[in-house]
């Protein structure tokens, strides 16, 4: 699990390595700044994106990544909701295994916010 919080400052964290099956708890939180994080293509769960309803959400994620397992699986991207301001859904390797999955919860006020999946 890997909590950060500041306040009036940028929010910036990627987690460029992860090994196959490994679960992500992430929550980061800020307040009057950006805030950007980057999940490595392993990651598998639910995510949560919120900022004050004026500024946009950027989701980016890449649908065509290879299977990290090896094991010919496709990469599902499904948004839940989408509000001015906040983006919530699932990204899994599909057909999905049973197991336990990580989450990602982003937020900040009064700026821009970002997830890349």
């Amino acid at each position: 699990k890997v909590n950060t919080r500041t306040s009036n400052s940028p929010l910036a964290v990627a987690f460029s390595e992860a090994p196959v099956n490994s679960v992500l708890r992430f929550e980061g939180h800020t307040s009057n700044s950006p805030a950007k994080a980057t999940a490595h293509k392993t990651f598998e769960g639910d995510f949560f994106v919120r900022t004050s309803t004026w500024f946009p959400v950027n989701l980016d994620h890449d649908d065509t990544v290879e299977d990290p397992a090896g094991k010919g699986r496709k990469r599902d991207f499904a948004l839940k909701r989408v509000n001015r301001g906040t983006s919530e859904g699932t990204v899994k390797w599909l057909p999905a295994e049973d197991r336990e999955l990580g989450s990602i919860v982003l937020t900040t006020s009064n700026s821009p916010i970002a997830l890349k999946l």
